[in-house]
């Protein structure tokens, strides 16, 4: 009849929406267990279609997530809610874990009795990682930025890596004279560390290698490898207890991802799999590029203050040193002259003569020895303490001490060419503008 065949219609059309479903669709007992699912659903759980209907959604639910859905269902057998949705996680037939978002809805019979749920299971796996990784490149931004020294900025992005993407991880720096040094190796074991710190003593990398750090540092490119085979292993050995020791150590997969900042190659971060069994792929790879970028933006941050901190070290040094020199006018290298407040030098010591030859012709018009007067003036109302001034010189520039000469009417000038020290100041504001700048970069990632 008519009615018939408008009914098998109809359950055909509701068997191809069922099945061909791009999520997983399953009806559920009220005891839990799988009345239907369909072929989206066993490939999101890894199980087929005869073990799924011999399971209860309790059995492969993870259980730190089971008594949140069974008091969902709970609520819905009372009539709280019609229906409900929730994330949780599933544990697949590999043993593996999923996030899913679960959407649940209960079918009743005429007289109102509950009879079966019908679920709807998204896999949003995907999704959760990528949020996780978010959360992970979000933490490791603020962890690097937050010191500026150098060494530490290095072992904190190690330490972030393991176990979170890592069981080994490794960095290798490129120093000023272009050697390459490893300066950090992170394993959660000490033992392991102390390990691989000798093998890298006793067996160096060859810097012509065609793989492996060498060849991210030359080419700037990464390099991955999902399932380390054997050969590269043999390929990698200098001996055979060379061999043997790497051969013990496990290792499944890795990648070595170079850390560049501003177009500049400062190293590389390599990433080793040995027991968590991950083999990393394309996802791994673009998450650890983008770590290793963050990081990098870091390091040049807290190499950058180190250096601005060494050269006002040793432009404190140099200062230091000037003074002490400044108390011995004869052997002083630098120009030491008493003179009449008029500007009528009575003593030049040897370097004075060198550098100032015309300083007795000209007497109160060559530019050291200007407005002594009002020098005088204030020496003498300050009660004795020195005045200092820059003064200029054609192309050069003095530092000028101006002190009294006890029992005379002398004034003593102590002149130290400052024209490289402030050549050396102007490149250091430079060098702190320029850092000021990549600090405010880091912070705003």
């Amino acid at each position: 009849s008519s009615v018939e065949e408008e009914l098998r219609r109809s359950e055909e059309r509701f068997r191809a929406t069922f099945e061909q479903a791009a999520m997983g669709i399953a009806h559920v007992a009220l005891d839990g267990r799988w009345l239907r699912v369909n072929g989206k659903l066993c490939e999101v759980l890894g199980y087929s279609r005869e073990e799924m209907l011999n399971l209860t959604f309790q059995q492969i639910t993870h259980p730190n997530d089971l008594d949140k859905n069974l008091e969902q269902v709970r609520r819905i057998l009372d009539r709280e809610t019609a229906s409900y949705s929730m994330e949780k996680r599933y544990v697949r037939k590999d043993g593996s874990t999923i996030w899913a978002n679960l959407t649940v809805s209960l079918v009743r019979g005429y007289s109102g009795e509950p009879e079966y749920f019908i679920t709807v299971i998204e896999d949003i796996a995907e999704r959760k990682r990528a949020e996780e990784a978010q959360r992970f490149l979000d933490n490791a931004s603020a962890k690097l930025s937050s010191s500026l020294d150098y060494q530490a900025t290095l072992t904190s992005m190690a330490h972030l890596a393991v176990p979170y993407l890592a069981d080994w991880c490794a960095v290798d720096m490129v120093e000023e004279d272009g050697t390459i040094v490893r300066l950090v190796v992170v394993h959660e074991d000490p033992e392991k560390v102390a390990l691989a710190q000798e093998l890298q003593e006793r067996y160096p990398p060859d810097l012509n290698a065609e793989y492996g750090v060498m060849r991210v540092l030359r080419t700037g490119q990464s390099e991955l490898v999902p399932e380390i085979p054997e050969s590269l292993l043999d390929e990698a050995t200098v001996d055979a207890e060379h061999r043997s020791i790497l051969h013990g150590m496990g290792l499944k997969s890795y990648l070595i991802v170079p850390l560049i900042a501003r177009g500049r190659k400062l190293g590389a971060l390599s990433l080793v799999s040995v027991e968590s069994g991950r083999s990393y792929g394309d996802a791994e790879l673009e998450l650890a590029e983008e770590f290793a970028r963050r990081a990098a933006l870091c390091i040049e941050n807290a190499w950058l203050y180190k250096e601005a901190q060494r050269e006002i070290a040793e432009r404190k040094k140099a200062e230091e040193a000037l003074t002490r020199l400044a108390s011995f006018p004869r052997l002083n290298p630098n120009p030491v002259v008493e003179t009449k407040v008029a500007g009528e030098p009575s003593y030049l010591n040897p370097a004075a003569k060198e550098v100032f030859p015309d300083l007795s012709t000209l007497g109160n018009e060559h530019p050291i020895l200007t407005d002594l007067e009002s020098i005088d003036h204030e020496i003498r109302r300050s009660g004795g303490q020195p005045v200092t001034r820059e003064v200029q010189v054609g192309d050069a520039f003095y530092h000028q001490s101006v002190s009294a000469v006890p029992g005379s009417e002398l004034l003593r000038l102590y002149s130290i060419d400052t024209t490289e020290l402030r050549q050396a100041e102007e490149a250091l504001k430079k060098s702190e503008a320029r850092f000021r700048s990549l600090v405010q970069n880091a912070s705003d990632l």
